[in-house]
């Protein structure tokens, strides 16, 4: 998993970067179109340099929504760094238990989200913004969930389908998805502390962290005082394989 995280936050790098490089280009093209602007006053010029200022706007939406995501990547890969330590990787540990039932429940839980959303949007799409697509729709049912729902206005728009939409959707998002997806997560999280029951013992939390650092400490130092020396490392199958064998009566 850190991998596959570490080679995407690597390819957003990229794009980014990408990114910068054609938006530092458009940046002398429009800064030249807008020079030769100000000198000939050509309709021409300004329709030439509108379309490059409407590539660098869309330049800059890629930029930053990929440096965003590897932001959020960059932290992620902080519990590398501390799943060893049971209380600080616990969280890490309850995801990847939990990924592969949450992935069937997403899957399982999309559908009749679609099927509300689709409702919402042939109801009340003509004449709301919030349901103007099934996209909107379905970002606004998430917002339901979550208690963010102005249901003034689609009761405004029809009283009675408003009422069995909303008691419909209410009652199948916070009292039935919520709850499972909760409970998978429950699940998870008491097969993890069955397994490791360390995690919720934090009388040993302060006596981990310091074996941690004093064995990322001592690692640092004894591979710095390999690389002064020359000397290499010794591999404990090599030195078995240079005993010599001892018999049964020779020992005896």
């Amino acid at each position: 998993m850190w991998n596959s995280i570490e080679f995407a936050s690597y390819l957003l790098f990229l794009s980014a970067l990408y990114n910068k490089i054609q938006m530092h280009l458009l940046q002398s093209q429009i800064r030249d179109e807008y020079q030769s602007l100000q000198e000939t006053a050509a309709a021409d010029a300004s329709l030439g340099s509108m379309t490059k200022l409407d590539q660098y706007r869309d330049l800059q939406y890629w930029y930053l929504g990929t440096l965003a995501v590897n932001a959020s990547f960059m932290w992620i890969k902080l519990f590398k760094y501390i799943d060893v330590i049971p209380q600080l990787g616990m969280l890490v540990s309850v995801l990847s238990a939990a990924m592969g039932p949450v992935l069937i429940f997403s899957a399982v839980a999309l559908i009749p989200c679609m099927g509300l959303a689709l409702a919402y949007h042939v109801q009340f799409g003509t004449s709301l913004l919030n349901y103007s697509s099934v996209g909107m729709s379905l970002n606004t049912l998430m917002r339901m969930a979550l208690g963010d729902f102005d249901f003034q206005e689609i009761f405004i728009e029809s009283p009675l389908s408003a009422i069995l939409l909303f008691w419909l959707s209410s009652v199948l998002l916070a009292f039935v998805l919520t709850n499972i997806f909760v409970a998978i997560i429950l699940n998870a999280y008491d097969a993890i502390s069955a397994t490791n029951p360390d995690t919720n013992d934090s009388s040993q939390f302060f006596s981990m962290v310091k074996m941690v650092v004093n064995e990322t400490v001592r690692g640092v130092l004894s591979k710095k005082h390999r690389r002064k020396d020359g000397a290499k490392e010794s591999s404990p199958h090599v030195l078995q394989n240079k005993m010599d064998r001892i018999e049964d009566e020779t020992y005896w």
